[in-house]
């Protein structure tokens, strides 16, 4: 029952579940109770309260980076730049630091390969249910039922009524690329320390599964698939520079279009599904659709992204130090300000240049912290720093909660190594 728990309490931070029936943000509460063994640690002089406590000052740059902006719109109250990439993260950081302590409470020993191997176990479950959702109706019903969407019930019911994509069982759109995306390295990177054996099969097949709902989910997941390539290949096959240059720009292109032809000869020719006219193959294959036919490496993804990129600052005040504005002021769309979604112009926009810097530092100063534990593991470490950078491109995303995770994993394998000595 211990166990059944800890992965709905796994499930839900991880994919920022918010339920119809519990009334206070779950991960938020989460957080709230581990902040409080953070410090009832820290008073106890625990090594690792020690290591993760001052992870929590991550929080002042973010302050510090929009006050040049507020000193010159002092009318501007707004504070939801700190608020969603300090604030939040952190208090999402504390909650895995409570996810910690249940597992400790659960399994006893804990490290890396037990919290890296939970993550991966609870992405599968979403993936199935995410699979149940939109194939079974009511399960739809029982989504509905369960959670609050962010994004509104409406543009959710309008998504599973068109079947144009998946709708995940939890984060939906980008969110869920991301935690796609990200879930795919990790597997990536342990099926490359892996011999051929049952569970080298066993994960293959994990990451094949996963990777097709993520497509299904967001195209985002695409770019999760590429750096797991180049992972894998590099550690397992290409320790030379040249030939996994090589590998990347022509083998993998030559292999993803002899799936895409498997597939179509399978399922169109055997099954009878016309895949060209199946709304679902088209959102995931739309990118290799359109390559082939000439249409180049377009979407209509890619086409509204590049409309936002020509939304520019037009001052030199802007573009050092940002507006102090992240939310919509008076935009068209409601949402953004300057009605853009694109990760570094709303950075730009809200904190500037500076702003931008200091964000891109702060992520790189955890990687480093988190390499230096363990520098087996750092080429991974460095892909999901990658990760975070290339997203920034499409949407806003922040990684101190989830890299926190894995701060914790490693810091649980030194302690234990410690204890053993």
């Amino acid at each position: 029952m211990k166990k059944f728990i800890f992965y709905c309490l796994v499930f839900t931070w991880l994919f920022n579940i918010k339920y119809n029936f519990i009334p206070l943000h779950p991960s938020v509460t989460m957080g709230v109770i581990g902040a409080g063994l953070l410090l009832r640690d820290y008073l106890r002089k625990q090594w690792m309260a020690y290591q993760v406590a001052p992870l929590s000052l991550m929080v002042i740059p973010f302050i510090l980076s929009i006050f040049p902006a507020k000193l010159i719109n002092p009318a501007s109250m707004e504070i939801a730049y700190v608020i969603q990439n300090g604030i939040t993260p952190v208090i999402y950081l504390f909650a895995a630091y409570f996810l910690y302590h249940f597992a400790v409470v659960v399994y006893g020993n804990v490290n890396y390969q037990r919290l890296s191997g939970i993550w991966i176990n609870v992405v599968v479950i979403q993936s199935v249910l995410t699979l149940c959702v939109n194939l079974l109706p009511f399960m739809q019903d029982l989504l509905l039922f369960l959670i609050r969407y962010s994004e509104g019930r409406g543009l959710i019911v309008a998504s599973l009524e068109q079947g144009n994509r998946f709708i995940g069982f939890g984060t939906q759109f980008f969110g869920s690329g991301i935690i796609y995306a990200f879930t795919i390295i990790l597997l990536a990177f342990r099926l490359a320390q892996q011999r051929i054996g049952l569970p080298f099969i066993r994960d293959l097949v994990l990451l094949a599964f996963i990777s097709l709902v993520g497509l299904l989910l967001a195209r985002t997941v695409l770019v999760g698939i590429a750096i797991g390539a180049v992972i894998f290949c590099y550690q397992r096959y290409f320790t030379n520079y040249y030939r996994l240059a090589w590998f990347c720009f022509l083998l993998i292109p030559t292999a993803l279009l002899l799936l895409l032809i498997f597939l179509y000869a399978v399922l169109n020719n055997l099954l009878g599904i016309d895949l060209l006219h199946s709304k679902l193959f088209y959102f995931a294959a739309e990118l290799f659709i359109n390559l082939f036919s000439g249409a180049g490496l377009e979407t209509e993804s890619t086409d509204i992204l590049l409309e936002m990129y020509q939304i520019l600052p037009t001052t030199l005040a802007t573009w050092l130090i940002g507006d102090g504005f992240y939310l919509a002021q008076n935009s068209l769309d409601g949402l953004y300000y300057m009605g853009t979604d694109v990760g570094y112009l709303r950075i730009i926009f809200a904190v500037g240049l500076v702003g931008l810097i200091v964000n891109l530092m702060t992520h790189s100063y955890l990687t480093a912290k988190i390499m230096a534990l363990k520098p087996q593991r750092a080429l991974l470490y460095f892909a999901l720093l990658t990760l975070y950078f290339i997203l920034l491109i499409k949407g806003m995303v922040s990684f101190i909660a989830l890299l926190g995770y894995f701060y914790l994993a490693e810091l649980a394998e030194v302690k234990n190594a410690n204890e053993r000595a």
